[in-house]
C-alpha cells in the first residue's frame, strides 16, 4: 500500500487493515476532551470493547490479550489498527462527537441493556414496598422510615411533566448492589447517565457534586430549609402502575 501524508503524518493504512474481522470506531467525548476507540469483532457475538485512546498504546499487550477472547488479532494486525485509528483521527472525518461521560462507554459495553433492567428492578421493588413509597398526595411522608414518595400531585407533574417517583440514595444503592452486584460508584453513574439519555431520571444541573439527585425536595406538607430531601426522581412510564 502506498503511503499517504497529512499534516505531516505519514499513514500507511487509509482503510480498514482487519479485512472485515473488526469494526473500527473513534469517538470523542466532548464533556471530557478525549478520544476513544471502539472495536468490535465480527466473529460470532459481535462483542466489542471501548478504550482510551492513550491506552492502546500503553497497555497494547493487555488489550491483545483481552481482544483475543472474543475475536481474532495479533501484534501485526494490532499495529495496522493504530496507524488506520490515527488517520482517521487525524483526518477529523468519521470521528464521532459523543454525549455523557467518559465512563459510560468504558466501564460497560452492554449498558443500555444494563440500566433497563436496572430500571425494571428499581420498579418492581417500588411496587413490591409500597409502604415505604407514599403519595405526595397522601402527605404521609416519614422521615427516616420511608424510601421515597410517588409525586402524583399536580403541582409535580406540570413540574417534571410526567408523574414520577423520588428514591433516597441509600436504597437505590442498595438495591444496586444486591441484585447487580455493581459496587462501583463509577458503575452506578454509568447507569444514571444512561437512564438520563432515555429521559428517565432527572438530572440536578445545579450542583455538580450531586448532579445526580436533585435537592431540597418537598416530599410533605411543611418541609421547608434543611428539613426537604434529596433524592433520584425518576419518571414513570405512562404504561407502569405505581398508584
Amino acid at each position: 500500500m502506498n503511503a499517504v501524508i497529512i499534516r505531516g503524518q505519514k499513514f500507511f493504512w487509509t482503510t480498514n487493515p482487519t479485512e472485515g474481522l473488526w469494526d473500527i470506531e473513534v469517538g470523542y467525548v466532548t464533556s471530557e476532551d478525549i478520544y476513544i476507540v471502539k472495536l468490535t469483532s465480527n466473529l460470532r457475538g459481535k462483542k466489542y470493547k471501548y478504550y482510551k485512546l492513550n491506552e492502546l498504546y500503553s497497555k497494547e499487550a493487555e488489550i491483545i490479550h483481552k481482544l483475543r477472547e472474543f475475536g481474532f488479532i495479533d501484534k501485526g494486525m494490532y499495529a495496522k489498527i493504530i496507524d488506520y485509528i490515527e488517520y482517521l483521527r487525524v483526518c477529523d472525518t468519521e470521528v464521532v462527537e459523543l454525549e455523557g461521560s467518559l465512563s459510560k462507554y468504558l466501564l460497560n459495553e452492554d449498558i443500555e441493556a444494563e440500566a433497563n433492567r436496572a430500571y425494571e428492578v428499581v420498579k418492581e421493588y417500588v411496587q413490591d414496598n409500597a409502604e415505604f413509597f407514599p403519595t405526595r398526595s397522601s402527605n404521609k411522608y416519614e422521615n427516616g422510615e420511608s424510601q421515597g414518595v410517588i409525586f402524583d400531585d399536580e403541582a409535580n407533574i406540570k413540574k417534571y411533566g410526567a408523574q414520577t417517583i423520588v428514591i433516597h440514595k441509600a436504597p437505590l444503592v442498595a438495591l444496586l448492589k444486591e441484585e447487580f452486584d455493581l459496587m462501583s460508584k463509577s458503575k452506578h453513574n454509568a447507569i444514571f447517565e444512561e437512564w438520563i439519555r432515555q429521559d428517565i431520571l432527572f438530572r440536578n444541573k445545579t450542583v455538580k457534586e450531586n448532579r445526580y439527585q436533585c435537592k431540597d425536595l418537598v416530599l410533605k406538607d411543611g418541609m421547608t430549609g434543611k428539613s426537604r430531601k434529596d433524592g433520584y426522581v425518576l419518571k414513570w412510564k405512562s404504561s407502569d402502575e405505581i398508584l
